[in-house]
């Protein structure tokens, strides 16, 4: 449980060093660090499962952050539409694989239709009064909001789990930051937002990672 800890504060320290070289946009730091704190949430979310033992919902967490760390790497080429679509495609997958998770502890409902629905209908409300040009990236980035929505509605199932505290916020918190963290990426890719949000995104993003990484220590 220790390493856990101890590698989250090293994932920080690596965290720390990614905003600051993208605030020099200096690509070659950019990839190494990147890289090196995706990493770090892969070896945490392995020193949590190994610590409970590793059951299904751990092997498909693993999963979904072995796909999420191949994404942060891919999507750092937004002007290679290919690169880009595959970094789509793997943090998709890698949320399919979290969904699961959560559906394999908490069932799926018919309530958590609705609540997808309710926020799929913000987020196109949303898409347009921003007036978004999504132009070719038009249906994956859909298919990714369906997915993340499905996998952020799951994790708010475990509120009403009997899972204990720290296991509810680690899941529920976690998904909520990497859903907010998709959101502002959508906003700084399609509308050019300022620089402060990149640093808010990343941060956002990897705690969120790493309080999915932890939860598999409380279940």
């Amino acid at each position: 449980m220790v390493t856990a800890f101890i590698l989250t504060g090293l994932m920080y320290i690596s965290l720390v060093a990614l905003i600051h070289y993208k605030n020099l946009e200096k690509d070659l730091p950019i990839l190494a660090f990147k890289t090196l704190t995706s990493l770090f949430f892969i070896a945490i979310a392995a020193v949590s499962g190994s610590c409970a033992g590793f059951g299904t919902y751990a092997i498909l967490m693993m999963l979904g952050f072995v796909f999420g760390a191949i994404g942060d790497v891919l999507i750092l080429d937004k002007q290679n539409t290919p690169r880009f679509i595959s970094a789509i495609s793997s943090f998709l997958i890698g949320h399919i694989f979290f969904a699961a998770a959560f559906c394999f502890l908490f069932g799926f409902h018919w309530l958590d239709i609705i609540l997808v629905a309710a926020i799929l209908a913000i987020a196109v409300y949303v898409y347009k009064i921003q007036k978004f040009n999504l132009g070719k990236y038009l249906i994956p980035v859909a298919g990714y909001a369906l997915v993340i929505t499905v996998m952020l509605v799951k994790s708010l199932s475990s509120i009403y789990s009997l899972y204990s505290l720290a296991a509810k916020l680690a899941i529920f918190v976690g998904a909520a930051m990497f859903f907010a963290s998709d959101v502002i990426l959508v906003f700084l890719v399609f509308k050019k937002f300022s620089k402060k949000w990149s640093a808010i995104n990343l941060i956002l993003y990897y705690t969120g990672q790493a309080l999915l990484a932890l939860s598999l220590l409380a279940i």
